[in-house]
């Protein structure tokens, strides 16, 4: 990484990750391998870190929101104990790190941010500033979430519910008076599945 890089981007150290853990940032995952200590190059503002055990079956997964600045370095080590990636107790050893990969230290274990995914977070992002995430964020700065097992019956149910709820509302719309043409437009989301590499 070249240093005028570092200093328009930041760098996230995540030390000790279990190997085979599903590491994301963004709207971006991948399942690391040994070599992993973190990400490079990672555009300023808000962020979106989230990472799930392979022991659990990637089903539980922890997230938590960064604002970064010019050069910031944020610092996470992994925990056996918490099972989670937590700050360093010692403060200069925390500083020690961030000072190590402003020097360059870690850019062998580093992963470059995928700026060609920074388009579609920027879309979903770009109203969240600091003070917001700060504002809504959970007391403990970690979010939560379980993967729930997909159900196509359920999945189903839900679209002809849709599907009726569409065409009553639509029913109703016809039945009041328009001086003007109408167009109802039903618009549809898809979600993209991150590839795991190594």
């Amino acid at each position: 990484m070249e240093r005028e890089d570092l200093e328009s981007s930041a760098i996230l150290l995540m030390l000790d990750a279990p190997e085979g853990l599903q590491f994301g940032i963004d709207n971006s995952a991948w399942e690391v391998g040994p070599k992993f200590k973190g990400v490079r190059g990672i555009p300023v503002g808000p962020h979106i870190v989230h990472y799930a055990l392979k022991d659990e079956e990637y089903r539980f997964r922890i997230s938590f929101f960064v604002h970064v600045g010019k050069g910031e370095v944020i610092v996470r080590v992994w925990s056996p104990a918490a099972q989670d990636f937590v700050k360093f107790e010692d403060e200069e050893e925390e500083r020690r790190y961030a000072a190590g990969a402003r020097n360059h230290d870690f850019d062998a274990y580093l992963g470059p941010y995928p700026l060609d995914a920074l388009a579609a977070w920027r879309e979903v992002s770009n109203y969240i500033d600091a003070e917001t995430i700060d504002r809504l964020q959970p007391i403990g700065k970690k979010i939560y979430t379980t993967a729930q097992e997909y159900d196509e019956s359920k999945e189903k149910r839900t679209e002809k519910e849709m599907v009726d709820e569409l065409y009553e509302f639509d029913q109703q719309e016809q039945e009041k008076p328009s001086p003007e043409p109408r167009t109802n437009n039903v618009g549809a989301f898809q979600r993209k599945v991150c590839p795991s590499t190594r």
